[in-house]
């Protein structure tokens, strides 16, 4: 826990984070932030074999794609930050959705870690839970 503190310090995530409520709070959207558990994180690495791109991260609830690009484009020219666009994948299993990847100026031998927002509607969250409960009733019946 203390070293991923101090990672998330020196990379400013938690700066990040602030600046993105900022601008969500100036356009009324709904961002909800969290930061993955040590469990998360050590699954992601050692059992999944991933990079670690989303140790402080987020879901961001508005009206339009548009407000979601709006956001991004604030956190590069109001606050500075380096902001990349990831597009949804379309591979089977992939999460369908745009994603922002916000990063500081700082490096470690040329490497940074990113804050990591993902785009919702309220519509879309509660198809995701309704979809979810209809596959828990579906189990429980058979």
């Amino acid at each position: 826990d203390y070293f991923m503190g101090v990672l998330v310090e020196y990379f400013e995530l938690y700066k990040i984070m602030n600046d993105a409520h900022e601008v969500c709070q100036g356009i009324k959207a709904n961002l909800v932030s969290d930061v993955k558990s040590l469990q998360g994180i050590f699954i992601k690495l050692f059992v999944r074999g991933k990079g670690l791109n989303d140790v402080v991260r987020g879901t961001l609830f508005c009206n339009s794609i548009d407000q979601f690009k709006y956001v991004g484009r604030e956190l590069k020219e109001q606050y500075g930050h380096n902001v990349y666009i990831k597009p949804p994948k379309n591979e089977a299993g992939a999460w369908p959705i745009p994603k922002l990847l916000i990063y500081g100026n700082r490096r470690v031998d040329g490497r940074c870690m990113s804050v990591e927002i993902q785009f919702s509607t309220v519509y879309m969250h509660l198809a995701s839970h309704a979809s979810n409960n209809h596959l828990v009733y579906e189990a429980i019946r058979e």
